[in-house]
């Protein structure tokens, strides 16, 4: 009895130990794997959607291991900022200000222009990081169009002439 006890312990043990290096090891196989398209609604100036298109949604879209570009077929990023009209005119604001108004407006014209989703992301990412809020207060100053779109723009002059 002791015997069947102890060999039924080690199968479990045995079990055990190939499920978790099988589950270490396991790499997703994009073969049977759907493409996504992903649509973010985003706001130029709010910290939460900076943060999560600077750390989370470019460094994934870049990651080389699991190639998770491969698996995602269309990334559609849209400036949405929670515009809102004033007295049913064409007059607007933005939640975070005239500031995140003119960030919408060359983000739209970045995301509209700019043909390859890997550079589009990547100007999208260094937007947003040079207007958060370590950088840039909106609420003081306007948005800085020179310092993030021409000064940073050279680094994908090359690519755009391709």
């Amino acid at each position: 009895m002791a015997y069947s006890n102890q060999k039924s312990v080690t199968m479990a043990i045995l079990f055990l130990l190939v499920t978790i290096v099988g589950c270490v090891f396991a790499r997703p196989s994009s073969d049977n794997v759907k493409p996504v398209e992903i649509t973010l609604y985003y706001e130029t100036l709010c910290p939460g959607c900076q943060q999560f298109i600077t750390k989370e949604l470019l460094p994934v879209y870049t990651e080389t291991e699991y190639d998770f570009a491969s698996l995602i077929s269309k990334i559609e990023l849209v400036p949405y900022g929670l515009v809102f009209t004033l007295n049913d005119t064409h007059h607007y604001d933005c939640q975070h200000g005239r500031s995140e108004c003119d960030g919408n407006k060359l983000h739209a014209c970045a995301i509209n222009y700019i043909p390859d989703t890997l550079t589009t992301l990547n100007y999208i990412s260094c937007l947003e990081h040079e207007t958060s809020s370590k950088h840039f207060n909106p609420r003081e100053h306007k948005y800085p169009i020179d310092k993030v779109s021409v000064k940073k723009q050279f680094l994908y002059k090359k690519k755009f002439a391709e």
